[in-house]
């Protein structure tokens, strides 16, 4: 039986050198005249975004910069970069940074015309924001997706766990991708951009909503990573290979926007709401093992995953050999174990019964794993606890 499936709405696409001047054309088209330009704070000390200022200013747009943000986006900080916004009476966005700005651009556009604060649209509630402004999304590292995504996390310090929402409001207007932005990354957050990816690429490929679209972009997206990454760590001047991780990236974004990430996610952000370690770093830890656990129920989407990094699917256990082997690529990317990371195995442990609620209750796990025992479950997350 053919299974049918829907496309999620995408945002337009530039992707290529020097392309981010383009932002302010497009947002006068629109008929934006006062623009809030969320900016990583590091990368704008550093003038990487003075082409986008000349740009805003060619264009005669008034526009205020706000970098009064960290990279771990919590509901508080939003809210008041959302007032500073709401001040301004501004009429577009553009969010220029990681995953985190960009969050936090979505999180604005939510509340420029809605009602205070943003926990009011969270999960699990999810009231309906009044629709927002002209929103270009331009990412500076590849992996998180959420150029292309409608969701968006942030950490809820009434009840100090990682959430978010899926909303329109998210969509960006424009998606912006410049690979020469990946060239000022230290090598760390390469790598963490790299898994991010690559995390991203598995869920997709083994998530109940999956298609064929989304499936083939992951699978591509993920070939992309493991033959890039390694090289991106060497030469970190190639712009060419810069190219290929923002690809991979933009692949895997638009796949899972389709599939949705699921339970290996809720596994990752209660770790990252608990400790705050970089949610890219997590990804290396956490996916060798959620390799393994999703080989022993969906063998046959694994498989292609065992292929494109030199593992025999007909082995008698190849789900083993592929998260050894996956455990030695993250590992060689200079990213740190979970004991590196300093997060302590008993406490991982003690969070077993709450992680295993979220994988029962994702609606992007497939129902075969989800009849995995739970001996089976508390097993893979006593494999991720003991990582070293």
């Amino acid at each position: 039986m053919v299974k049918s499936f829907s496309i999620a709405k995408k945002p337009r696409v530039l992707f290529g050198v020097g392309l981010t001047t383009e932002a302010p054309k497009e947002l006068k088209k629109a008929g934006c005249k006062n623009i809030f330009v969320l900016s990583d704070p590091v990368l704008k000390k550093m003038g990487a975004f003075q082409p986008l200022y000349d740009a805003l200013d060619s264009e005669g747009l008034d526009y205020v910069i706000c970098d009064e943000f960290d990279r771990d986006p919590t509901d508080v900080m939003v809210n008041h970069v959302a007032s500073i916004a709401v001040e301004a009476k501004i009429d577009g966005i553009i969010g220029i940074g990681g995953g985190a700005t960009m969050d936090i651009a979505k999180c604005v556009n939510q509340l420029i015309h809605s009602e205070f604060p943003i926990n009011r649209y969270l999960a699990p509630d999810f009231a309906t924001p009044t629709p927002g402004v002209p929103l270009v999304l331009i990412p500076t590292t590849p992996g998180t997706g959420s150029e292309t995504s409608s969701a968006l996390s942030l950490i809820d310090t009434i009840n100090n766990v990682k959430t978010g929402n899926v909303t329109e409001n998210n969509i960006a207007t424009l998606a912006i991708v410049d690979p020469t932005y990946c060239m000022t990354m230290p090598d760390s957050l390469t790598a963490q951009s790299g898994l991010d990816t690559m995390y991203h690429a598995v869920e997709s490929i083994v998530s109940a909503q999956r298609n064929h679209m989304s499936t083939a972009l992951s699978l591509k997206s993920f070939e992309l990573v493991w033959n890039n990454l390694p090289k991106a760590l060497s030469d970190e001047n190639c712009l060419e290979v810069r190219a290929e991780m923002s690809a991979a990236g933009l692949m895997a974004g638009i796949a899972y926007t389709d599939a949705q990430v699921n339970f290996g996610h809720f596994i990752i952000h209660a770790l990252g709401a608990r400790y705050h370690t970089p949610h890219g770093e997590l990804c290396g830890v956490v996916l060798p093992y959620l390799a393994e656990f999703c080989t022993k129920y969906m063998s046959a989407e694994m498989a292609q995953i065992a292929r494109i990094i030199g593992i025999d699917p007909a082995a008698e256990n190849f789900g083993a050999e592929m998260a050894e082997k996956i455990r030695v690529f993250v590992r060689g990317t200079g990213l740190r174990s979970l004991a590196g990371c300093g997060i302590p195995k008993e406490e991982v442990l003690e969070m077993t019964e709450m992680m295993y609620g979220g994988f029962q209750s994702s609606r992007a796990t497939a129902s075969c794993m989800k009849q995995a025992p739970k001996a089976e479950f508390t097993h893979f997350i006593e494999k991720i606890a003991s990582d070293q």
